[in-house]
């Protein structure tokens, strides 16, 4: 309840912030008239990709564990999810996914909380090394917090079995959970499908950072491109508000400044982003709603017939 109330508070900060910048800087949003509909369009069609790239991740981590579950459906749940963060802080959309796949497809959640934290932890490791490689020369808080990140989640994936030990619940509910981070980390093939789909999401976010501010005719380098899309992938996993929002607009800014780029533009690319993110989010996530209840129906018919069959 505390952790909601501060969600929130935060998010009201952030709004109010927001306001009140925009009406003490109204005349600094004349570019918004002057958004490219060509890199627009662009900045769409990739994020349907990049959503894609979230389908896949699903279903190599399904895949894993044999379970009969279609790539549409994963790219479905995947969208259904990411709307729900848009709306609650702390993972709420991944607290639907996990309930969704127990429910419908027995599941554990120790299975779920594993693959997904592994999945995260792969994905933090390939942005913070990018970032690495970004910031580094420029030295600073950038680069000290990019090298702390990465060597903090490299030494959690190869180390995260010595939890074990902190475990003193009755259940063993984490031993269960690190049992699973093993036999995924076994794995290799699964282990290399993520890491290539992670770098490809990165690839992919760098160039949407890059089209952001294309779409206001502002000129950016790959450096500071791949440096916004680094941090903010990576705050945005947190999902400490809905939709990460204010916290992704702050590094926008904060980033662009240390490569030059102005309040101003930056504030700009950070809004297309995001006003993207949303209208396609809803209507993907809208369009795979009536797919859902009838695989819902559907499946529960199947469990239904298989429990009386058992019984007979």
């Amino acid at each position: 309840m505390v952790k909601k109330m501060l969600s929130v508070l935060f998010l009201v900060c952030i709004v109010a912030a927001g306001i009140i910048y925009y009406v003490t800087h109204k005349e600094d949003f004349y570019l918004i008239t002057s958004v490219s509909t060509s890199a627009l369009v662009v900045l769409s069609a990739l994020f349907i990709v990049i959503s894609l790239c979230l389908g896949l991740q699903l279903k190599i981590i399904m895949n894993h564990y044999h379970l009969d579950i279609g790539f549409l459906e994963c790219y479905g749940l995947s969208r259904t999810s990411s709307f729900i963060n848009l709306l609650l802080p702390f993972g709420g959309g991944m607290s639907f996914k996990a309930i969704y796949l127990k429910k419908l497809l027995k599941l554990r959640y120790s299975s779920f909380i594993a693959s997904m934290a592994i999945a995260n932890i792969i994905k933090i490791m390939i942005f913070a090394l990018a970032a690495v490689f970004f910031v580094l020369p420029l030295g600073g808080v950038l680069s000290s917090v990019s090298i702390i990140t990465f060597s903090a989640s490299l030494l959690f994936l190869l180390l995260g079995h010595k939890l074990k030990k902190l475990d003193n619940t009755s259940a063993g509910h984490v031993i269960q959970v690190i049992n699973e981070w093993q036999k995924i980390k076994e794995d290799r093939s699964t282990i290399a499908k993520l890491v290539c789909l992670s770098l490809f999401f990165f690839a992919a976010t760098s160039v949407s950072i890059y089209l952001s501010f294309q779409a206001f005719s502002v000129d950016i380098s790959v450096r500071a491109g791949g440096t916004i899309a680094a941090f903010t992938s990576i705050t945005g996993l947190l999902n400490l508000v809905p939709g990460n929002l204010g916290i992704r607009e702050a590094l926008f800014i904060i980033i662009s400044r240390t490569y030059g780029i102005g309040i101003n533009e930056s504030a700009h690319a950070a809004a297309l982003g995001r006003l993207v993110q949303i209208i396609w989010t809803f209507i993907l996530a809208s369009s795979f709603r009536y797919n859902f209840s009838r695989k819902t129906t559907d499946t529960l018919t199947i469990f239904s017939q298989k429990k009386r069959s058992s019984e007979d």
